[in-house]
């Protein structure tokens, strides 16, 4: 998948390269080209089937490593915050082992000093609360102590029953995403014995080694990787788990992740695969099929970000480049 676009403008030209190819049961590659646009700030939700704990954050380098390494599941954008705004600060108990958000400086600096309580992000805003969109927060003394937040009135006025306080609309969102529960109530589980999976840095750095071969085959410059598009490549490995399309679960194009992921470019390109067991098989494959060949050798392509995301022992990839 390309597109081009010029920054700052709605100005561009569309166009859509798609290639396929699939052995019956085997592994499936897809590229595409399409325009992206810009939105707000995504909050992303996880959740931790041990504890029963929901996790929010902005940043997808954090979303990565919880769900590569820790065992807990990314669950999409429970919100869209605006970019600035009432600060909201997120702070950890260890004791309790659990997190609270509040946009209460009065609470942040009681429960440090009194309870505590720690602020994460170097006590610096995680997100911002604005909008019209309201995000309610109920507490589970029954449950360390944890609190949960909710942009769902209906499960605002529900979970009383099953044991939560309600504490009222604490921040406001300026609209709502689309987040797919691991739980409809969290409660205490067992934690699973962590299964064993392959090295995700190693896997994304053999690929773009891999890449980087091929180009100087052809007499083009090495691509480099920045964090911006990591976090974008691995956004769209996890989504194409569930959905193996250039457009993304929301219907939009999967351009809008770099956007979201804050990666500025006037080019830009996707190749998708799923099933290819390593980094060789899967380059072989996008290198065997045209499209996906055109986006690895296009000479205007300066940057790259490989996704590679399993589930149930089944390796999602992705190619994200930029120029």
């Amino acid at each position: 998948m390309k597109k081009n676009r010029r920054l700052r403008s709605f100005i561009g030209v569309f166009a859509i390269i798609f290639s396929m190819a699939a052995a019956l049961f085997g592994p499936l590659t897809q590229t595409e080209t399409a325009l992206a646009f810009e939105i707000n700030v995504p909050v992303y939700r996880l959740y931790a089937a041990s504890t029963g704990e929901h996790l929010y954050t902005t940043d997808f380098n954090e979303v990565s490593v919880l769900t590569s390494k820790y065992n807990w599941t990314y669950e999409g954008t429970a919100w869209y915050a605006p970019k600035t705004g009432v600060p909201v600060y997120r702070l950890f108990n260890a004791g309790l082992n659990n997190h609270l958000y509040t946009s209460d400086t009065n609470e942040v600096s009681v429960l440090t000093s009194e309870h505590g309580w720690v602020a994460d992000n170097n006590g610096n805003p995680l997100f911002y609360s604005g909008g019209t969109v309201n995000i309610y927060r109920l507490y589970n003394e029954h449950l360390n102590g944890m609190h949960l937040l909710s942009t769902d009135e209906n499960e605002y006025n529900t979970l009383p029953d099953y044991g939560w306080e309600q504490e009222g609309v604490k921040l406001l969102a300026v609209k709502n995403g689309n987040p797919t529960p691991s739980e409809e109530i969290p409660t205490p589980e067992p934690e699973p014995e962590p299964e064993p999976v392959i090295d995700i840095g190693a896997a994304q750095q053999q690929v773009v080694d891999i890449v980087n071969e091929e180009r100087a085959k052809n007499g083009l410059g090495a691509l480099t990787s920045t964090v911006e598009l990591q976090n974008a490549a691995f956004v769209r490995a996890t989504e194409i788990s569930t959905y193996f399309s250039h457009t993304r679960p929301n219907g939009t194009s999967c351009f809008t992740v770099l956007d979201e992921c804050s990666v500025e470019y006037g080019w830009a390109g996707e190749n998708i695969a799923m099933g290819q067991s390593d980094a060789k098989e899967v380059m072989e494959d996008w290198m065997n099929s045209p499209g996906h060949r055109a986006n690895i050798l296009t000479p205007e392509f300066n940057h790259i970000g490989v996704g590679y995301y399993i589930v149930d022992g089944y390796p999602h990839w992705v190619q994200l480049f930029t120029d």
